[in-house]
């Protein structure tokens, strides 16, 4: 049997991967149109049952290609020996003998990812893994992106959000490398990530090439962003993820309308991210938002704690609430009564500190909307505001009428128009 012209291209496509991702290259991402991928599982066969021959480097090549793309395309999540050697009409026996020790040396050999487990090699782990995801699993992957975005994301892509969102999952999907499922309790509560949604192959890829499967993830959740809020999708890679999405209606539409109260042309509700300070009717608070607790602490009292020059002000126990991924404190008004120059705040897990907002809130003044929002000194407009400082400091102002009003040990100051010195 001569050797199809298509391999040829496969093959270069598999060098010019390898030689971009090195290390990270998965070799699922190698993309082949069908008759190419027919053409490359019957050489496969031929190659196997020995009916032609080519060097044993690129026979080794184009097993393990065939093995990865027959992952992707037609395994069911079966018995992957029995799936491979019946699509092929091979031994079963022959075909996992000749497939394991192929694939296992082409790996080692050009230094991609190799799964080997606390007891055994896995085999079938590591094709799955550079498969990144089978299409049969397509469907429940993309349930949980959509319980992602709408739960731990809480309906919107910000990209510092996602960004931890990604920084979170590479933490917790390390710590639960060799776990089929992951499964977490905190005060009385479970969370299971299955491995029916989440497959354990997936989760290693994400581990071992993070710069190749996190981008794939916050792609998806861009493009269901802009399904919620009826945007017309910009599609980035035009690959099989992207296809999916695409072809999907059951994801863009049943489920998107059944889940999300939001209609086409309403207005985005901007999220409270960081910490900031508040002044309503003479009072001065600070808003902490949500954070984000690591898996580590989630079984312990967690306590946020305010301080003013690393005195603690304020001391109160957490609540934690579940999302699909997250376990998230909740979002946290703290009365001042008084003005602090170096005020700060951290969460704390018994005596470890695991969070700690730094000198981010020092102020020496502190500018508000009438509204009483926190506006910083670069966003000043012509606007009438607010200002809030120290009750003896001198507050100097160009052409603008000042009222003071005295609370505490500081002052607040109306109607100051920009611009503004002190």
């Amino acid at each position: 049997m001569v050797k199809p012209e298509c391999i040829n291209k496969v093959l270069e496509n598999l060098n010019n991967g390898m030689k971009n991702y090195k290390a990270e290259f998965l070799i699922g991402l190698i993309d082949v149109n069908e008759d190419s991928y027919y053409e490359l599982l019957n050489f496969t066969g031929a190659l196997i049952k020995k009916e032609t021959y080519v060097l044993r480097d690129e026979k080794s090549a184009i097993i393990s290609i065939s093995l990865v793309l027959f992952a992707i395309r037609e395994f069911q999540n079966g018995q992957f020996w029995n799936e491979f050697a019946t699509r092929l009409d091979l031994d079963e026996a022959e075909a996992m003998k000749i497939g394991k020790k192929t694939f296992e040396e082409f790996c080692k050999k050009n230094g991609l990812y190799f799964h080997v487990g606390n007891k055994n090699k896995g085999y079938v782990t590591s094709i799955l893994t550079h498969a990144i995801l089978p299409n049969a699993s397509m469907a429940k992957f993309f349930e949980f992106l959509h319980d992602l975005y709408f739960r731990d994301l809480e309906e919107d892509y910000i990209d510092a959000e996602v960004e931890e969102l990604i920084q979170y999952m590479h933490r917790l999907f390390s710590k639960y490398l060799e776990d089929d499922d992951i499964s977490l309790i905190v005060q009385g509560s479970k969370m299971t990530i299955a491995n029916q949604q989440l497959p354990k192959a997936f989760r290693i890829a994400f581990v071992k090439a993070a710069s190749v499967v996190a981008p794939i993830i916050e792609r998806l959740l861009y493009y269901i962003n802009q399904s919620n809020y009826g945007d017309v999708i910009e599609y980035l890679e035009n690959d099989r993820f992207d296809t999916y999405f695409e072809h999907s209606s059951y994801i863009v539409k049943e489920r998107f309308s059944k889940s999300s109260n939001r209609k086409h042309g309403v207005e985005r509700v901007k999220k409270f991210q960081k910490a900031q300070y508040y002044f309503e009717q003479g009072k001065l608070y600070l808003q902490i938002p949500k954070q984000i607790i690591d898996s580590d602490y989630i079984e312990n009292d967690i306590f946020i704690e305010v301080l003013n020059d690393n005195s603690i002000i304020h001391r109160e126990k957490v609540l934690l609430t579940k999302s699909r991924l997250f376990f998230k404190s909740e979002q946290t008004i703290v009365f001042l009564p008084a003005f602090y120059s170096e005020l700060s705040f951290r969460l704390v897990s018994r005596h470890e500190v695991i969070y700690t907002s730094g000198d981010a809130l020092y102020r020496e003044f502190i500018i508000f909307d009438l509204d009483g929002n926190e506006i910083r000194p670069k966003q000043l407009t012509d606007d009438t505001v607010k200002v809030v400082t120290y009750a003896e400091c001198e507050v100097l102002s160009d052409d603008a009428q000042i009222d003071s009003s005295y609370m505490a040990n500081y002052r607040a100051l109306a109607k100051m128009l920009y611009p503004l010195k002190l």
